[in-house]
C-alpha cells in the first residue's frame, strides 16, 4: 500500500482515496443505474410446475436493452441519476475505508515488522479491511440509500434531487429511515471489503513470488490484473445481501415497474425473493455488477496509487473542489 514520511499521511489517503473513487463512480455511473434497476425490479414467477418458472412482468432484460428503454423513455442524462448523491458517496467512502484501512494496517503490520506466517498476514489483511468497510458504511450510509432511491425512479419524478429526497425521507420515515436496508448493507460491505483487499494482497504477493520481483517492481498492468480479479470475486460472494439491500432501500416505494416491494427485514425479504424469484432472484443485476466490480477492485489499489503520487506536487483541495464541481454541473439535471 501507498506510504509517505510526510506528517499529512492521513489527509492524503483521505484524498486519494476520495478522488480515485469519485473518478471511477462517474464512469461506471450508467452500470450503476442499471444494476440497481434489475436489483429492485422485483418479479413473479409463472406456475412452476406448468410453466417452467418463466418470469412475467419485466421491463428491463438485459444491460443492452436496459440502456436503450433508460435513453428512449427518460433521456441520455437518465443514465448518471443520482449520480451527484453517488458521487458525495464514493469520495466520501472511498476516502474513509482508505484511510481506515491505512490506519490500521499500519498498526498490524508496521514497515519494520517481517511477514510472517500466511495466516497472521491474512489475518491482519482482513481485519484492516472488515474494519475499514464497517467504518464507512456507517458513516456514508444515507448517501448510499438516496442515491438508490434517485437512481430506481423513472417518470414523471418522485424525487426532485439530493436534498428533496432526504426531506421527503425524513418526513416520513424520520431520521432512522435514512439507514433503512443498513443491517444487510453491514453484512455485505466487511467481507466484501476484507475480501478485495486480501485478495489484491494475495495476487499480487503469488506474481512477487513467482517471478522473484520488489514490490516496487510489481507493474501497473500486473496491479490492474489484480485489482480485478480482487473486485470480481469479492463481488460474486456478497450479490446477495447487495440485492437485499436494495430492495429494503425501495420497500414501500411505488417504482412504476416490476412489483411494488413491501419487506421487513433482512430474513423476510430474502424468504420473499426466494419464493416469488427463485434463487437467481438474489443475482439480479450480476453482470453490470461485475463490471463495476472490475473497476472498483482497479480503483481500490492502483487508483489511490496513482493519484498519491501526484499529490504532493498538487494543491489537493483545490483538486478535488474541481471534481465535485464537474459532477455537479453534470449531474444538475438529475
Amino acid at each position: 500500500m501507498v506510504s509517505h514520511n510526510s506528517s499529512n499521511n492521513n489527509s492524503t489517503d483521505f484524498i486519494a482515496g476520495g478522488i480515485s473513487g469519485g473518478t471511477t463512480r462517474f464512469f461506471v455511473a450508467p452500470l450503476d443505474v442499471v444494476k440497481i434497476r434489475f436489483q429492485v425490479q422485483a418479479t413473479l414467477k409463472k406456475n412452476a410446475k406448468a410453466e417452467g418458472s418463466i418470469p412475467v412482468n419485466i421491463k428491463y432484460r438485459t444491460v443492452w436493452q436496459t440502456i436503450g428503454t433508460i435513453i428512449k423513455e427518460e433521456g441520455f442524462t437518465a443514465l448518471w441519476k443520482g449520480n451527484l448523491t453517488g458521487t458525495f458517496l464514493w469520495i466520501s467512502f472511498s476516502g474513509v475505508q482508505f484511510g481506515a484501512y491505512q490506519q490500521v494496517l499500519k498498526r498490524l503490520r508496521p514497515p519494520s515488522k517481517n511477514e510472517g506466517p500466511t495466516y497472521k498476514r491474512l489475518g491482519d489483511y482482513l481485519l484492516s479491511g472488515g474494519f475499514a468497510g464497517f467504518v464507512a458504511t456507517y458513516a456514508t450510509y444515507p448517501l448510499d440509500l438516496v442515491r438508490t432511491r434517485l437512481a430506481s425512479q423513472i417518470e414523471p419524478k418522485k424525487y426532485l434531487g439530493m436534498i428533496d429526497c432526504f426531506s421527503k425521507i425524513l418526513k416520513a420515515d424520520g431520521p432512522k429511515g435514512l439507514f433503512r436496508g443498513v443491517v444487510p448493507t453491514t453484512l455485505e460491505i466487511i467481507p466484501y471489503i476484507a475480501l478485495q483487499f486480501t485478495i489484491y494482497e494475495e495476487s499480487k504477493n503469488f506474481y512477487k513470488r513467482t517471478y522473484n520481483v520488489e514490490d516496487s517492481e510489481v507493474g501497473p498492468i500486473t496491479q490492474l490484473c489484480c485489482g480485478a480479479i480482487a473486485g470480481t470475486l469479492s463481488k460474486l460472494v456478497v450479490l446477495p445481501l447487495d440485492t437485499i439491500k436494495k430492495r429494503m432501500q425501495v420497500s414501500g416505494v411505488e417504482l412504476g415497474y416490476g412489483h411494488k416491494i413491501e419487506v421487513h427485514g433482512v430474513w423476510d425479504c430474502a424468504k420473499k425473493i426466494a419464493a416469488k424469484e427463485g434463487f437467481r432472484g438474489f443475482y439480479k443485476g450480476t453482470v453490470p455488477s461485475l463490471y463495476k466490480a472490475v473497476s472498483s477492485g482497479i480503483n481500490a489499489e492502483y487508483g489511490e496509487k496513482l493519484v498519491c503520487s501526484n499529490l504532493f506536487n498538487t494543491n489537493s483541495t483545490q483538486l478535488l473542489f474541481l471534481f465535485c464541481l464537474f459532477q455537479y454541473l453534470f449531474s444538475y439535471q438529475q
